[in-house]
């Protein structure tokens, strides 16, 4: 099984992956649409958006793993989604003849949740990962080895799905890892992303590239 999706792929040559993962009971058509923002600023970025491999149980839109009675404790489907994501990235830096380190992860909710825990257990590091209004799932389990990327975890401080503070969690237990951590808490923003959170990613990802 091969993850399937919208996407949007400029003219001309391609340096660089991102990668939009939805949140639970959504789907690509909903977070490709911040292709067009992003690529403002971000040339020479092809960007997909692939559904999540799984129907919801509320017959609405994707899951990346199930929900398990809003405690996200499914181990089995998130070990499942960091394989398809793993084969998706590999199939898609063949594709446009890049490394599959040229890849940057973008999630949001469930999707940051799948970023967070597959980047650690890649078979390869990704340029960055950027995660907007998610946490940390299945934290007393890190691998002993793991490549360490650049974070950028971004979060509204109204949320009220997802308590920004999950954020401020993940961010600790990554820096103790060892990494180079960035966050953004925005005023005010409940449980999406607006303007402010799409200037903060691509200023990040900008960084990366100097």
């Amino acid at each position: 099984m091969l993850l399937q999706g919208p996407s949007l792929i400029p003219e001309g040559a391609i340096r660089q992956i991102v990668i939009l993962l939805h949140g639970f009971g959504s789907d690509g058509q909903d977070l490709i649409s911040l292709a067009p923002y992003l690529a403002e600023k971000m040339p020479q970025t092809a960007f997909y958006a692939p559904n999540g491999p799984q129907k919801t149980p509320i017959g609405q839109g994707y899951q990346w793993f199930s929900d398990a009675g809003w405690t996200f404790h499914d181990k089995p489907g998130i070990d499942a989604a960091k394989n398809l994501l793993e084969d998706f990235i590999k199939e898609k830096a063949k594709f446009h003849e890049l490394d599959a380190e040229e890849t940057i992860l973008m999630g949001f909710s469930q999707g940051t949740m799948t970023s967070l825990y597959a980047q650690p257990r890649l078979s390869f590091p990704v340029k960055a990962v950027v995660g907007f209004s998610g946490r940390m799932v299945f934290q007393d389990e890190f691998p002993k080895v793991y490549p360490k990327v650049p974070l950028l975890l971004i979060h509204g401080e109204a949320d009220d799905v997802v308590p920004f503070e999950q954020t401020l969690v993940a961010a600790k237990i990554f820096q103790e890892k060892g990494y180079q951590v960035q966050t953004k808490i925005i005023p005010f923003l409940t449980h999406g992303i607006d303007e402010q959170a799409i200037a903060s990613a691509t200023t990040f990802v900008k960084e990366l590239s100097k």
